[in-house]
């Protein structure tokens, strides 16, 4: 089976891995890509990989990474490719040269109408994957299926849903030899977003640092200038749609918040994001690794970095949510905090008896990722769902 998987990365971590990558201009796309492979960001290249080693046809596309899709181009011979609409008119030409079976979007947005359908009739079947925003549900009732490892959430938000399929996320194994050298240097890390849909993990964070708890935090804050405001209340509007987010980002402009005063609290300790091995290497040396949800999730657990801080050997500490027990053993893989008054309980308590409890903790909740949440587990699920 051929399958194109279309992803988006954040623009930072491309900036990211440019600057620590300056010598790649010799080598071939494939190679290059492999480079960015190899880096680790992500689960969704890893189970492209592995696809690829079992039997399937998956070609993985960065389509907002210009410099890599540009080296795509010349290879193929694709000419005038200088303009505003390169990166539509080089991924309909891969999708067209690919054929697939099953073209792959995460997270769809209206930017990708012009991939559905300038495709249309190069690919057999349409998927999404469902993240925790599921806003566009026009765009989304475009799909054959839909994949999500968040099917609580979605079908309390999105009931008449009748071809959603679980695809957990996993932890790439290949992460671990990158690993498993390094101390635990800090005692608590937080690595992550933190932006305007992140208003409790800002109030969190800065709870701690003001109560004087040793936090490391790795992020790239908001800009919560008028200017930067307004241009996001506009792209909710034009871009998503979202007119609830506009209504809240209007509310936020004209009568600042906590989440403001928080970030400036935050921008005191803040250290620069990071990001592909360098970000599992910063979880790795830590002895805590705080996890928060997205202000979207709701009750609802899941996320990434709950795979992220275990896999590596941290102790996860995350927020209190109604899927938790059914992914790990709370106080015998991870510790769950109900507040963020708790959460000081817990750190202070833990600091308090040397962490001894906490290395216990963080050894079977790697046992359970290791075990349990790894691609061979996706690519089964994946299995029975392409054979339907």
């Amino acid at each position: 089976m051929k399958v194109f998987m279309l992803w988006t990365y954040y623009p930072d971590y491309l900036d990211y891995f440019y600057k620590n990558n300056e010598d790649l201009a010799g080598l071939s796309f494939d190679n290059h890509r492999q480079k960015i492979f190899d880096d680790c960001f992500g689960w969704p290249a890893a189970l492209a990989a592995y696809m690829n080693d079992n039997g399937y046809d998956v070609e993985f596309v960065i389509e907002n990474n210009e410099t890599l899709q540009k080296k795509w181009a010349k290879e193929n011979d694709i000419g005038n490719i200088n303009g505003s609409s390169w990166r539509e008119k080089i991924v309909l030409s891969q999708i067209k040269k690919h054929q697939p079976d099953l073209l792959l979007i995460p997270n769809p947005t209206n930017d990708h109408y012009r991939y559905i359908d300038g495709a249309h009739g190069d690919y057999e079947r349409l998927a999404f994957y469902l993240g925790h925003d599921i806003s566009n549900t026009k765009l989304i009732n475009r799909a054959d299926m839909l994949f999500t490892s968040a099917r609580a959430f979605v079908k309390k938000e999105y009931p008449e849903i009748d071809n959603l399929y679980d695809l957990g996320v996993f932890f790439p194994d290949k992460i671990l030899d990158k690993t498993v050298s390094i101390g635990k240097i800090h005692d608590v890390v937080f690595a992550g977003s933190i932006s305007s849909e992140h208003h409790r993990r800002a109030e969190i964070l800065s709870y701690l640092i003001e109560n004087g708890v040793d936090l490391k935090v790795y992020s790239q804050l908001p800009n919560i200038g008028f200017s930067s405001q307004l241009r996001k209340i506009v792209g909710d509007a034009v871009k998503r749609r979202d007119f609830k987010k506009v209504l809240i980002g209007l509310k936020s402009l004209l009568f600042p918040s906590d989440f403001h005063r928080n970030i400036r609290i935050l921008s005191k300790v803040c250290m620069p994001p990071v990001y592909g091995i360098d970000f599992y290497q910063c979880l790795a040396s830590a002895r805590i690794c705080l996890n928060i949800h997205i202000d979207l999730a709701t009750d609802f657990s899941g996320n990434m970095r709950m795979y992220e801080c275990t896999g590596v050997g941290a102790c996860m500490v995350t927020d209190k949510k109604i899927t938790n027990s059914e992914l790990f053993d709370i106080n015998n893989e991870i510790i769950e905090f109900s507040s963020k008054e708790h959460l000081l309980h817990i750190l202070r308590n833990a600091e308090l008896d040397q962490y001894a409890d906490v290395a216990k903790i963080a050894k079977q909740g790697q046992l359970k990722t290791l075990s349990r949440y790894r691609v061979s587990r996706s690519l089964d699920s994946l299995n029975i769902i392409l054979e339907q």
